[in-house]
């Protein structure tokens, strides 16, 4: 039984390329074609896929695979500047910190700095990277805390942005 084929552009399938442009053969069966009348001398029949790929003086790619691309490269992610600090405070409360960041604090021996501190520490909506507060956990020993920790507690904060 006699079918038609045409070919479509970059398509996964049997495929045949020309001028290194890949293009898929299918095959229609011609009950499922609507021909127009008086359009029938425009319509080739094929017994075979080679005999078309043959009148289009193309040739199947036997055995061609194409080359897998290369992925994309990774990007590191973007440490956030401001987090909110009740994201924060539950990084840091689920990676064992919270319980000595507040003695440190409350161990602050002028009682201005440990005032405004412990305000901060319990009130404050949000917290920039670089706030004092951030880098006194950093310099504290007993905190082991250091910058690529500190980084990645901040970006552990996005787990909360739903």
């Amino acid at each position: 039984m006699q079918k038609y084929y045409t070919t479509k552009e970059d398509k996964d399938g049997d495929y045949v390329t020309v001028n290194h442009t890949r293009y898929t053969v299918t095959e229609i069966d011609p009950a499922r074609v609507h021909i127009p009348a008086g359009r029938e001398a425009d319509i080739d029949l094929y017994d075979s896929q080679a005999e078309f790929l043959e009148s289009m003086g193309l040739s199947p790619v036997e055995g061609h695979v194409f080359p897998e691309p290369e992925p994309f490269p990774a990007v590191a992610p973007v440490v956030p500047d401001v987090v909110d600090m009740w994201k924060l405070k539950a990084v840091l409360d689920i990676v064992g910190k919270t319980a000595m960041i507040e003695t440190v604090i409350a161990g602050i021996p002028d009682e201005d700095t440990r005032v405004a501190t412990q305000a901060g520490w319990k009130h404050a909506s949000t917290i920039e990277r670089g706030h004092s507060l951030v880098q006194a956990m950093i310099a504290i020993p007993s905190l082991d805390i250091d910058e690529e920790d500190m980084d990645e507690y901040f970006l552990a904060t996005k787990q909360y942005d739903k």
